[in-house]
C-alpha cells in the first residue's frame, strides 16, 4: 500500500512515477499483488482498501486526478469500489475535487465490467466480482445529481452517458428478477442490493 501512498502524494506535474515505484498505481497492484495477503493464506488485505479510501478523503482532489489509473480489470474490484465509496460522502462535505472524473470511472465500471464474473479466487471471506462496484456507481451518481451547485448544464451529456449505461446494466436479469420477487421479504434486498433501482 506504500507505492498508493507514494503515488498519491507525487505532485500533479511529474507525468513519471519516482524511482522504484510502479508507473501506475495498477501495475504495483496486478496479478503478483491483488490485495491478497498470501503471507497468511487467502485472506484479503483489508488494510489495503481501507487505507486507500482513506487517502481519498484525505486527498480527494489528487486522487479523482488519478482515478484513471484504477480503470483496470487486473486489479481486485475492492480497490475501486472503495474509492467510488469514499467519493460520496465527499459530495454532500462539498470538498474540492473533479465530479467528473469521478463519474467517468462509474461509466467505465458500467461499461467494461460484469456484475458477477468472478475475479480471482473466492477466500471465504470476499468474493470479489464487480458488482458491488456497480452499486457504488450508482449511489455516487445519485448522490452528484442532487447536488446541482456541482453540475454544469453544458457538460449534460457526459453524465447523461453514465446514467443511462448505469440504468441499462445487464444484470440483475429479467430471470433473476423474478427470482428476487418470488419472496416478498426479499424485495426490500432486490431494491438495495441491485444497481438499477439506486439509478
Amino acid at each position: 500500500m506504500s507505492r498508493v501512498r507514494a503515488y498519491f502524494d507525487k505532485p500533479s506535474s511529474e507525468s513519471q512515477a519516482p524511482t522504484g515505484l510502479p508507473s501506475s498505481p495498477a501495475e504495483g497492484f496486478g496479478a503478483q499483488d491483488d490485495g491478497r495477503d498470501r503471507s497468511s493464506g487467502s485472506q484479503p488485505r483489508v488494510s489495503h482498501w481501507r487505507t486507500l479510501a482513506q487517502w481519498v478523503t484525505d486527498n480527494p482532489q489528487r486522487a479523482s486526478e488519478v482515478l484513471d489509473q484504477f480503470l483496470t480489470m487486473e486489479l481486485d474490484p475492492i480497490f475501486l469500489t472503495s474509492m467510488l465509496d469514499a467519493f460520496q460522502p465527499l459530495l454532500r462535505d462539498k470538498a474540492d475535487f473533479d465530479v467528473y472524473a469521478v463519474a467517468r470511472a462509474a461509466h467505465w465500471v458500467a461499461e467494461s465490467t460484469d456484475a458477477i464474473t468472478t475475479v480471482g479466487e473466492d477466500d471465504g471471506w470476499h468474493r470479489p466480482t464487480w458488482n458491488w462496484a456497480h452499486m457504488s456507481a450508482a449511489r455516487y451518481m445519485a448522490e452528484l445529481m442532487l447536488k446541482t451547485e456541482r453540475l454544469d448544464l453544458k457538460r449534460a451529456d457526459e453524465l447523461f452517458l453514465v446514467v443511462r449505461a448505469i440504468c441499462y446494466l445487464p444484470h440483475p436479469t429479467e430471470e433473476e428478477e423474478a427470482s428476487y420477487k418470488k419472496e416478498s421479504s426479499r424485495y426490500a434486498s432486490f431494491a438495495l442490493n441491485t444497481p438499477r433501482p439506486v439509478a
